[in-house]
């Protein structure tokens, strides 16, 4: 197989064509010369290819489908065919040559046939292509003042690059649906302005994220079918006659919307992913929102029409690890995902305090104690960051207490189910009386401030040798040192551009 290309390109052509044509000579013994020629295809495509070139996808004299170069070659060991290059397909419909033209290789530059030309020409303008849009008025490239990516949007980003789908799984509280959407904004943002999306204008923020701009959000629960999500058949009154009409999905109305707009890149944020039936509510998409499988018409069952998912359409699920754990995901639609994990982050509690009480290391400590004394599943059971990062910031022990008594404790007795030995293990005897199995209502009462911090100090909070540096620097409440997940994965991408 071919390798990398990537330092390859760089060379001077012959020379490049040269190691080329070496990896693929043992697949030609004794045909030097057809080794040599597909070595020229595969640079050609690889380097000579420009972008914003059209490119034409034919099976002999027949094309399948016409599009334009987006960007530079890529590589992608996952696939059969790892060499790509990024396009923006405007025609989907086959059609035929009215001049033979070029041999049977791989890649072959058009332009003998002027009839050619001119029937692609009037195809793509005036024969009801997806219309090209206009290009926007943007700054020139080196005026373009958008920061680099977080590394956490450039992790996802470049998740859905390679698999178009993603899911953030986690512990409750950890914030997952507030990342997906400021993901989806942003890299939405990006494509579409040219700009972070903290930097658009009111009407560019509509188009982003409003109910039917870039971005669309939707939750699945049990009542959710394939209806829902691709199209069904609903009910409808007609001349006093109940009547049963077809209508298209909230994945079916992206995919459409997004098909008029290559240009732009939209975003399905599936809110509680896990808490659908999926194989039912995605059934044939199992398959089609494989990203090398994108582009490929398939027959719906219920209306029998061709259906297409775009390139530039994107899913970001998110998923509540303490309702089920991601190995009971079913398992075709599992490996279609990408996934990133987000657990509880003390740090960004940092300098947070409630009268005396540091809040990020109180988070840390009390999720030690759930490891320790839940154990099975423990991990995905713990407290996440966001529970003390209501809307209004938690300044006081009476917004503490709030939190803790109608939030957190009801959450903690869901995952002891009623055990109250368990639960005064992890919370201390001051809150949880076992023996009567309930917990200490009336140290939440007025005036009791003190006994309250004083309850929830764990031991775990103070410093294991005195007159030293705690052992966790998250009790400090100083954020920890941040270290890139993957550091190809950091900085700004194409993608978002």
């Amino acid at each position: 197989m071919v390798p990398d290309l990537s330092e390859v390109l760089g060379q001077d052509r012959a020379d490049a064509k040269n190691q080329i044509r070496d990896w693929l000579s043992p697949g030609y013994p004794n045909k030097p010369s057809v080794a040599s020629r597909k070595a020229g295809e595969i640079l050609n495509f690889a380097r000579e290819i420009a972008e914003k070139d059209l490119v034409l996808a034919c099976d002999g004299q027949t094309v399948l489908a016409v599009g334009r170069v987006r960007g530079p070659y890529e590589f992608d060991r996952s696939l059969g065919f790892p060499h790509k290059r990024p396009v923006e397909w405007l025609l989907l419909d086959p059609w035929r040559m009215p001049d033979p033209e070029g041999p049977r290789t791989t890649v072959y530059e058009l332009g003998k046939s002027a009839d050619n030309l001119l029937e692609l020409e009037q195809r793509l303008f005036h024969r009801g292509a997806v219309p090209v849009q206009k290009p926007r008025v943007t700054p020139k490239p080196d005026t373009v003042s958008s920061p680099s990516l977080d590394p956490f949007t450039a992790r996802v980003e470049a998740i859905l690059r390679r698999k178009g789908q993603v899911v953030l799984y986690g512990p409750p509280g950890t914030g997952k649906t507030h990342r997906a959407l400021a993901v989806a904004n942003e890299l939405a943002a990006r494509r579409a302005f040219q700009k972070s999306f903290v930097d658009l204008t009111a009407a560019e923020r509509v188009t982003v994220a409003d109910g039917d701009g870039l971005v669309r959000v939707c939750t699945f629960h049990p009542g959710w079918g394939y209806e829902d999500f691709i199209e069904g058949l609903r009910p409808k009154t007609i001349d006093g006659q109940m009547v049963f009409e077809a209508r298209d999905g909230i994945f079916k109305d992206v995919c459409r919307d997004a098909s008029a707009r290559m240009d732009v890149h939209y975003f399905l944020v599936i809110d509680e992913i896990n808490r659908g039936d999926l194989p039912r509510i995605f059934g044939e998409l199992i398959t089609a929102i494989e990203y090398d499988k994108r582009d490929r018409p398939i027959k719906l069952p219920i209306t029998g029409s061709s259906f297409t998912i775009p390139r530039n359409v994107f899913i970001i699920g998110t998923m509540n690890t303490a309702d089920r754990s991601i190995s009971l995901m079913d398992t075709a639609l599992r490996r279609r995902f990408g996934f990133v994990e987000l657990m509880p982050d003390s740090a960004v509690l940092a300098g947070r305090k409630a009268g005396g009480l540091a809040l990020g290391p109180w988070l840390d400590a009390l999720n030690a104690r759930i490891r320790r004394h839940l154990k099975r599943d423990a991990r995905n059971l713990q407290v996440g960051h966001a529970y003390l990062m209501p809307p209004q910031s938690i300044s006081s022990v009476a917004e503490f207490a709030r939190v803790l008594r109608d939030d957190i404790i009801p959450l903690l007795e869901e995952y002891c189910y009623d055990d109250f030995a368990t639960l005064r293990d992890i919370l201390g005897s001051e809150l949880v009386d076992a023996e009567a199995g309930r917990i200490r209502e009336e140290i939440f009462g007025g005036n009791r401030e003190e006994d309250l911090i004083q309850a929830v100090s764990f031991e775990e909070m103070q410093p294991l040798v005195l007159d030293q540096e705690p052992v966790d620097s998250a009790l400090t409440g100083e954020p920890p040192e941040l270290v890139a997940d993957d550091a190809e994965d950091e900085g700004d991408t194409d993608f978002a551009r």
